[in-house]
């Protein structure tokens, strides 16, 4: 009966949908399901503004295996079991870093590329590339919003799922190597990348679908009831396990055939993940967390007190650990067994991370990153601003990511932040410039960082470059400051506008930790 009115409930949300739609929102009109592959030589260019992008005739054909990218964070809930589990340790005193404003909904949680950078769909049809400094990179259009999460392979290929039926794959530069159009449906299931390089991909049209690394369809299978978000699971013998709303939880082998189901109180919006010894955990809208063996039968379950919409995530130490509408994060053990609870006081529908010493990185609807020992005790909470979350991420030095409403945050150890400091803005063009440069490190730690000044005069319609300052320095906490060493160009020089700039960048990476500018104006005498 609940199933019943589950699916009810489905029916109406989506008449409900279908009248309101995307304002970004446009449906691909005319292309076969299953069988249209769109194959891009060069879709944009980099930039902060939006790219125009160009479609060309070039096919692809790669056919090499290229399994999950084994970077901090490749793919959602972290490798292709869903486990949630990370070897990386977060760090003690959490703070905010940096807040990236991308002015629309972000539902879809961060994965980190093989070259460092940050990677995430939003609302208004875009996928985003940032530095882990919280500089834009690059953004690539799609057809329709992209709420799913990315899966990052070996050789850098980013393969994510757009709202517009499609599969994109592209490379970390922003440049697509195909588009692979799935259905005239939207897809919300994270793609998933097996260990034979196949990209695996649930899509509401209830079909799983099964695409070779060079674009090409491999396998569709058969109607699978309805996919929401629930993203494929890969198993180590190669079978794949995804939820449905019909209300069950399939098994898939290695060739999409269907190897056995089992029926759930309630829809599966969840993604399963995978234990080591091959239990599959998947919670369901009724409120239960169901451990599976792998042949099928039910190994335990566990009630909670309202729907379950989070992936239940492993930790090391034998809990399973997974979030529910009541507002509580439930631990487990893997008999089934409560081993504690920590109440939010409001609703938990974003996944949780565990990091490799245990403790518990989540979100709830009370606008909070919350960070538990692995005994279930609180050791911090801090603001997110927001009720919309992805799922915190840990990257190689302890910084937290995590996408929040219409922004991307780090959490960590806080970067240094350049001031510049100029006594007036009005200059006679034969008066000396005094200016300075603070470097405010007073939350951050010690680093080595390069400081680089230069200042810019246009004159007759030719743009005059001067460096004033390029030195590497050796940043502790406290405050730098700086006087700009006395220059001609800053003595005297020609009436007009001036633009002073200074930049905070590492000196291995070139990476932009912080950029300020400032403006003055010289004039001839006797003008005012």
């Amino acid at each position: 009966m609940k199933c019943m009115k589950t699916k009810l409930i489905f029916i109406i949300a989506a008449i409900a949908g279908l009248c309101g739609g995307f304002a970004g929102y446009k449906k691909l009109l005319n292309l076969p399901q299953k069988q249209r592959v769109v194959t891009i030589k060069d879709h944009g260019e980099r930039s902060t503004a939006t790219p125009i992008h160009r479609i060309a005739s070039a096919v692809s054909t790669n056919t090499v295996t290229n399994t999950l990218a084994e970077t901090p964070w490749p793919a959602f809930q972290a490798d292709e079991r869903h486990t949630g589990r990370s070897v990386l340790i977060g760090q003690n005193n959490l703070r905010p870093r940096w807040i990236l404003e991308v002015n629309t909904i972000v539902e879809s949680s961060v994965v980190i590329g093989v070259d460092g950078s940050l990677y995430f769909g939003a609302y208004d049809s875009s996928f985003y590339s940032v530095t882990p400094s919280g500089k834009l990179r690059w953004k690539f259009q799609t057809r329709g919003p992209v709420r799913a999460t990315a899966a990052i392979a070996r050789d850098g290929t980013i393969y994510f799922a757009s709202r517009d039926g499609a599969l994109y794959a592209i490379n970390n530069n922003g440049v697509a190597k195909w588009i692979k159009v799935l259905s005239e449906q939207q897809i919300d299931s994270s793609p998933v990348i097996g260990r034979d390089g196949t990209i695996f991909v649930g899509c509401h049209d209830g079909y799983l679908y099964a695409i070779n690394p060079d674009g090409t369809l491999k396998w569709v299978s058969e109607s699978l009831g309805h996919i929401s978000a629930s993203s494929p699971a890969v198993a180590k013998d190669g079978t794949i396990y995804i939820g449905s709303y019909d209300c069950n939880l399939y098994a898939l082998d290695s060739n999409g055939s269907i190897k056995w189901k089992f029926g759930t109180e309630g829809g599966v919006r969840t993604s399963p993940s995978i234990d080591d010894d091959g239990t599959v955990y998947a919670g369901s809208r009724g409120g239960i967390l169901y451990a599976i063996h792998p042949d099928g039968t039910l190994k335990w379950k566990f009630k909670a007190r309202s729907d379950i919409r989070t992936t239940a995530s492993i930790a090391g130490n034998d809990t399973i650990v997974f979030g529910s509408w009541d507002g509580n994060l439930y631990a487990v053990s893997k008999e089934g067994g409560t081993l504690w609870t920590y109440n939010t006081g409001k609703s938990i529908e974003a996944s949780a991370s565990i990091d490799g010493e245990g403790n518990v990185y989540f979100t709830s609807l009370s606008g909070h990153l919350y960070v538990l020992t692995p005994a279930g005790e609180l050791r911090q909470k801090l603001s997110t601003y927001t009720f919309i979350h992805g799922t915190p991420v840990i990257s190689d030095d302890g910084t937290v990511y995590l996408t929040a409403g219409t922004r991307l945050l780090a959490f960590g150890t806080p970067l240094p932040i350049l001031e510049i400091g100029i006594e007036k803005t009005e200059f006679a063009t034969d008066e000396t410039v005094h200016a300075t440069i603070k470097v405010n490190n007073q939350e951050g730690g010690d680093l080595s960082l390069n400081l680089k000044v230069w200042a810019e005069f246009v004159e007759s319609g030719r743009r005059k470059i001067i460096s004033l300052e390029d030195k590497l320095l050796s940043i502790t906490t406290g405050v730098l400051n700086f006087n700009i060493p006395p220059h001609p160009f800053l003595q005297k020089g020609g009436a007009g506008l001036y633009k002073l700039r200074a930049r905070l960048s590492s000196p291995v990476t070139g990476e932009e930790v912080d950029y300020k500018e400032t403006f003055f104006y010289r004039y001839e005498k006797g003008e005012k």
